[in-house]
């Protein structure tokens, strides 16, 4: 599957959700980074010729897998995930899990919701909700989702900054949509009037963020 593909159902998937969109320059930058985009990436050096089902339930640390490369607790919680819920293997699977991780939303069976735990959830919703910018928004994903211990090398750094700039030209191209244009209209001699400026309605944001990261979803799509 083409990464514009990817990161289309990403995209899609967060803003079903009632996102933040910074959830989408944060999820998208940092799967570019752990895997290329690839959904069913394994880590290099891992048993790559056992099932699914095996390779997720290991103990062994080193097997990243997916988008995400989720490894150890959350790399085998994935796996409860999609045995729990019945889902399949994919890119909504996968981007679900981390969502609902991030949110407590987990099944009760694991870790009583979160993964990662409900205070590290709750920060890390609350920078996601309030990210000043997409960087920003991609290092606190960075720093306390995928915990990589490589992440303190600046150059490390650089590199998922490099594919934030991939994730942000995608954005860009496929849904910024100009906030105005220029409508010049003939009068009835015909001749050309001034240019009026046309401003278009600003998509309206289906969410809003309180002081404590607290996420409110507008179902109607009206500005809150």
């Amino acid at each position: 599957m083409a990464n514009k593909e990817v990161l289309q159902r990403m995209y899609e998937i967060i803003d079903e959700r009632g996102l933040p969109e910074s959830y989408f320059f944060a999820l998208a930058a940092n799967a570019g980074a752990e895997s290329m985009f690839n959904p069913t990436a394994r880590q290099k050096g891992s048993k790559q010729n056992i099932p699914l089902a095996d390779y997720l339930a290991g103990q062994q640390s080193g097997r990243g897998y997916g988008l995400f490369q989720l490894d150890d607790s959350k790399r085998r919680a994935y796996g409860q995930y999609l045995s729990i819920t019945g889902l399949e293997d994919g890119i909504d699977s996968q981007v679900n899990f981390v969502l609902d991780d991030i949110a407590k939303a987990l099944p009760k069976e694991i870790n009583q919701g979160s993964v990662m735990g409900h205070g590290n959830a709750d920060r890390l919703s609350k920078k996601l909700a309030n990210a000043k910018s997409n960087q920003e928004a991609m290092s606190a994903y960075a720093y306390d989702y995928e915990k990589a211990g490589t992440l303190k090398d600046a150059a490390e750094m650089q590199r998922r900054g490099e594919h934030l700039a991939t994730v942000e030209s995608f954005y860009k191209e496929n849904f910024s949509a100009p906030v105005q244009q220029e409508t010049r209209m003939a009068d009835a001699s015909g001749v050309l009037q001034q240019p009026q400026i046309v401003k278009e309605r600003p998509k309206a944001h289906r969410f809003s963020v309180d002081e404590n990261g607290f996420v409110t979803i507008n179902l109607v799509g009206e500005m809150l």
